[in-house]
């Protein structure tokens, strides 16, 4: 670097020192610019550097001045330009070359980290779908299983005769009929399950193509930042640059952190929605220990009906807040349980007995939800403690930063 008032001084070794390790050779033109870079340096007083990268293609392959690098009073913006052949595409003061590197290397390190993001839960999305896949597969050969028991029982044979005569035949042919039931309203839930995972996704293929190139651009500005720092020697361009790739990485944990967040309370909110109908359905299960009536048990078993509608959705809100939670280095997952809900069996069996084993079902359906519940909510705090955390280091960094430019 040159002292201010005296003519730059042409260094070709300092534009080999980069990560790609490109050579430059010094031709007329670059002679030529070079050659008016230090006289306008030394009538303005500053010290200059120049960045010179070939044209990529072309027989008669000439070089082009990409940056101008000064410190002092800024080179006249008349010197940019074509210059037979080649082009001086920028002319900045030194502070305002590396506050533009640094504001773009920001933007495409946090592009980078949306990148790597989303691919990750693609990745985690997959692995639902696979699992999804196999748990409907395992439901449909138990529904498979319980019609055969029906069709057994309806079908003219010697077992379904031997029942009829014992006196067994309806008793066994409802209670296989409800099961059956059950089995194909799992059925249903699992399919529910795979097509809502396979539309997310398919969204998530989709947004892919806002990340094409992502990574290309950041190398590239890597690239030109490690030159300008080397070239110019700058006394505290390393520690900007760490503070300038740690404030990245902190605002896409904080990023990161909030979505995870974003999906808990949601999937808290469904959790949540559940336990009170749960709890409306041990309310009147107890009242029905009682002898509470038939109003009483139609009100039980519409609470326990919403609330299996509403498991589906659940596990869908449980498992996007899995996904979220991978990229920030938790590990958890919740599967939501069937509510206890076989009605028909209530009906034709209603007595003392039925209504205490179905209480008891309801009981730990509550509790197992409740348990979800706590676990989802002990997560969010966590993660809400982790985020102030990295907005406190964020504060720090940005006081250090500010100290170092007005240092310099």
């Amino acid at each position: 670097m040159s002292e201010p008032g005296r003519p730059a001084t042409w260094h070709p070794q300092h534009l080999s020192r980069t990560a790609s390790g490109e050579t430059y050779v010094e031709d007329a033109l670059v002679r030529e610019v070079r050659e008016e870079v230090e006289t306008q340096a030394a009538r303005h007083a500053c010290g200059n550097v120049i960045t010179v990268t070939p044209y990529p293609e072309g027989p008669d392959v000439r070089p082009r001045i990409r940056t101008v690098w000064a410190t002092g009073p800024p080179v006249p913006a008349a010197f940019a330009g074509p210059r037979r052949g080649g082009r001086v595409d920028t002319i900045d003061t030194m502070p305002e070359s590396i506050e533009r590197l640094n504001k773009e290397l920001a933007e495409a390190r946090e592009l980078l980290h949306r990148k790597q993001h989303h691919e990750r839960v693609l990745v985690r999305t997959e692995r639902q779908v696979a699992s999804a896949e196999a748990a409907l597969k395992l439901a449909e050969e138990r529904a498979a299983v319980e019609q055969k028991d029906v069709d057994r029982l309806e079908r003219v044979s010697f077992g379904a005769l031997w029942a009829m005569v014992i006196g067994s035949r309806e008793e066994r042919l409802d209670i296989e009929r409800a099961e059956a039931a059950a089995a194909r309203i799992r059925v249903q839930q699992e399919r529910a399950r795979v097509r809502w995972l396979v539309q997310d996704r398919a969204s998530l293929e989709t947004a892919g193509a806002e990340f094409e190139g992502a990574e290309e651009r950041f190398r590239e500005l890597l690239a030109d930042k490690e030159r300008a720092v080397l070239v110019l020697g700058l006394p505290a361009g390393g520690e900007l640059e760490e503070i300038a790739d740690q404030t990245a990485d902190l605002r896409a944990e904080r990023r990161e952190l909030k979505e995870a967040c974003d999906a808990g309370r949601r999937a808290l909110e469904r959790v949540n929605e559940i336990g009170r109908l749960l709890s409306s359905a041990g309310t009147a299960s107890g009242w029905d220990l009682l002898g509470g009536g038939e109003l009483v048990s139609q009100f039980k078993y519409d609470k326990l009906d919403s609330a299996g509608r509403a498991v589906a959705y659940a596990q869908r809100a449980l498992d996007a807040f899995s996904r979220e939670l991978v990229d920030v280095g938790v590990e958890q997952r919740h599967r939501a349980p069937a509510i206890p809900n076989n009605w028909l069996t209530d009906v034709l069996f209603d007595n003392f007995l039925t209504d205490a084993v179905r209480n008891g079902q309801i009981r730990d359906a509550t509790e197992r939800f409740r348990a979800i519940r706590d676990s989802v909510q002990t997560t969010i705090r966590s993660l809400q403690e982790r985020d102030a955390e990295a907005e406190r280091s964020l504060v720090r960094l940005q006081t250090r930063r500010e100290a170092l430019l007005v240092e310099d």
